[in-house]
This record gives structure tokens, C-alpha cells and sequence, in this order.
């Protein structure tokens, strides 16, 4: 009886340090996030497409001594009088890795959505009213070495 209480909490242990390790592993991709620098971001909206298509094209320098597959960002839209318009977020918005002390520039197609407008990256039924915007980077996906 013994000995099986005993194997018992060796698994126990194994699997708690499994479990914290992974963990340790996420939080070093986020605070990864703070070498990341977004040198300039801008919207441009193409009117020769039907439907029009806007298009977020940011300009990003890796800093870190790592690389980065992929990035997740967060767009607050905010009209004339500062007021919130929409929140969208961007997962998988990299088409190219961003490699260490490398500056790239990146043009990111924002999706529209006829049928649930609260799926669109970008306010189209209101782009008129869109007087600024504001980018966060939320998650990062790193390559392995």
C-alpha cells in the first residue's frame, strides 16, 4: 500500500513539473512582445477592388536575438471625436518571418463580412467616419531554433 502511495506522488511531481515548465515557455513568447517595435502603421483602402479592401501596412523591427513566425494584433478604430468605433483583432497577420535586428515592411489584407459585421477587421459600412486608429501586438509566435 505504501509503495503505491509513493508511486503515486512521484507521478504527481513529475507531471507538476511538467505542467510549470510548459507555462514558463508562454510567458517568455509574451514578454518577447516588448522587442517588437512598430516604426509605422497605416491603413490603406483599395477602391479599384469590388468590394473596396483595406489593407493594414505596418513596417516592424525584430530587436530581440530571436525570430519571429508570427504575430497576433489588436486595432482599436476610433472616430473624429476620439469614440470607439470597432475593436478587431488580427491572428496570423505575418506572411513572412521577421528574422533578429531585421526591419520589414507588411501589407495585411483586413477581411470583411457582409452576412456578421461584428466579424470584419475593418469598419467598412462606417470607413467614412474612421479618423484614427490604434495597433497592439498580443501574441507572438516564435520559430524554433
Amino acid at each position: 500500500m505504501t509503495k503505491a502511495i509513493k508511486h503515486i506522488y512521484g507521478i504527481f511531481f513529475i507531471c507538476a513539473i511538467f505542467l510549470l515548465s510548459c507555462g514558463t515557455v508562454e510567458a517568455g513568447d509574451k514578454d518577447y512582445i516588448k522587442n517588437i517595435e512598430e516604426i509605422d502603421a497605416e491603413i490603406d483602402i483599395d477602391h479599384q477592388q469590388f468590394p473596396a479592401a483595406a489593407y493594414l501596412c505596418v513596417t516592424l523591427k525584430n530587436n530581440g536575438d530571436r525570430k519571429v513566425s508570427n504575430l497576433a494584433f489588436k486595432i482599436e478604430y476610433y472616430d473624429e471625436n476620439d469614440y470607439p468605433i470597432r475593436k478587431a483583432v488580427i491572428k496570423n497577420a505575418l506572411n513572412r518571418s521577421l528574422l533578429p535586428g531585421e526591419t520589414q515592411k507588411y501589407r495585411i489584407r483586413l477581411k470583411g463580412d457582409i452576412v456578421n459585421i461584428a466579424n470584419e477587421q475593418y469598419p467598412y459600412e462606417r470607413s467614412n467616419e474612421v479618423e484614427k486608429f490604434d495597433t497592439n501586438i498580443i501574441d507572438i509566435k516564435l520559430a524554433k531554433k
